[in-house]
């Protein structure tokens, strides 16, 4: 993935400078659409590092929705609305004028996305599991957790206390390292 709030705008730039330069050498203009891209300050930046990188080609960066409200909606006043992993809606009305809400990711939400539908189903499983909610179909049913960390120690540590509440012989632990 190349988004910028993950991984910096230099590191974006450099992907799109990466996958210029694989594909061809002759270009005049360069258009990103990004995942992640919410202000033009952020897209200039994106843009800029990548255009001085190139030396050539114009780079036009932009987030990965508005390019679809354009070109479904052409000229005209409507809606686009995304559901998947994600979620946003855009409308444009008939004077031109743009508004957007959502597509913010997992961190700052994306209201009626499939991620935040797990996340509440996740946790509303997870205090039924705790006795602190009714319970639900899904702890019901609760066979198995699989808990994601990002280093070894935390995996170490997170299946130690795990190991201390529900016993040795039902914690297995992974790590990718």
């Amino acid at each position: 993935g190349a988004n910028p709030n993950d991984h910096g705008p230099a590191y974006t730039a450099n992907q799109i400078v990466s996958m210029v330069r694989s594909l061809t050498s002759e270009s005049t203009l360069v258009a990103a659409a990004i995942a992640g891209i919410r202000t033009a300050d952020f897209s200039d930046r994106v843009a800029r590092t990548a255009a001085i990188r190139l030396s050539g080609p114009a780079v036009a960066v932009t987030d990965d929705v508005t390019p679809l409200l354009h070109e479904n909606l052409r000229e005209r006043a409507g809606l686009l609305v995304i559901a998947g992993t994600g979620s946003c809606v855009m409308a444009r009305n008939t004077s031109g004028g743009v508004v957007r809400t959502g597509g913010r990711g997992p961190l700052f939400g994306d209201p009626g996305s499939a991620h935040q539908a797990a996340i509440a189903a996740l946790r509303a499983s997870a205090d039924s599991i705790d006795g602190s909610a009714p319970v639900t179909a899904l702890a019901r049913e609760h066979r198995s957790t699989l808990v994601f960390v990002n280093t070894r120690r935390l995996v170490e540590r997170v299946s130690h206390k795990l190991s201390e509440r529900l016993g040795v012989e039902q914690v297995v632990a992974h790590h990718g390292s």
